[in-house]
């Protein structure tokens, strides 16, 4: 059965909702999301991962999720 690459494995949701216990793990996401929410660093980080997508550089099996896409 192929896998819609659209939603997560039950075994994907427990990892995320353990690693949003972890009072570091919210805080390291925060920052990140801080950082890719301002200007000055958004195209930076956005032309990065497009460069890694189109070398096919991404490790096997992951794709990237463009919310703005």
């Amino acid at each position: 059965m192929e896998r819609n690459n659209d939603t997560i494995t039950e075994e994907e949701a427990r990892r995320l909702e353990n690693a949003f216990d972890d009072n570091e793990f919210c805080k390291l996401m925060a920052e990140y999301a801080t950082e890719l929410s301002d200007p000055k660093y958004k195209e930076e980080q956005e032309n990065y991962l497009a460069q890694l997508e189109t070398r096919n550089e991404l490790p096997f099996g992951k794709a990237l999720v463009w919310p703005s896409r």
